[in-house]
């Protein structure tokens, strides 16, 4: 018995082994061959299942570097990461009261993972827009939640420099 043997195993690892376990059988076999690394393997996990994974990895096995960051934005590409700008304003939490599902890489920070239905989040983002614009509607001309603003709409508005005001002496 060693020391590593009496050491507590924590639900997250082996989580973490078997969905390793799980990947697509060409994915371990490359892995094994050396053809691509543990960082990268892992980031296939996030793919549902073999044909996901499979479409990815043929997708990029023949490039020079197969980068971790690519087969996670290849595996994800519709859904909406947690740690970007929409997905934190939108919040974990209430995507998930929504009925949202979150696809979690349980490879890096409990916190992170992505929010499938981006549609979702986008009406949930829209809806947080919707209420925060009629309570600024009592001391605004008027208000528009927009999520994504097109330059077009923008440039028919002008910008309103501030100008210092005049403070009586007393």
């Amino acid at each position: 018995l060693s020391l590593h043997d009496a050491l507590p195993i924590s639900k997250r690892h082996v989580k973490q082994r078997l969905r390793l376990g799980k990947l697509a059988p060409e994915l371990l076999d490359a892995y094994r061959a050396g053809d691509i690394d543990l960082e990268t393997v892992t980031a296939f996990t996030l793919g549902a299942d073999h044909a996901a994974q499979l479409a990815v990895w043929n997708q990029v096995k023949g490039q020079s570097y197969v980068s971790p960051h690519r087969v996670r934005h290849l595996l994800t590409d519709s859904a909406i990461s947690l740690d970007s700008a929409l997905g934190q304003f939108v919040g974990k939490k209430a995507y998930k009261a929504a009925g949202g599902t979150i696809t979690e890489d349980l490879f890096t920070g409990d916190n992170d993972g992505y929010m499938s239905a981006a549609a979702l989040v986008r009406q949930l983002a829209i809806a947080k827009l919707e209420t925060k614009a009629q309570e600024l509607q009592a001391d605004w001309a008027w208000t528009k939640a927009v999520l994504e603003p097109e330059y077009r709409m923008l440039q028919q508005y002008a910008r309103v420099e501030p100008k210092p005001a005049k403070i009586p002496a007393e």
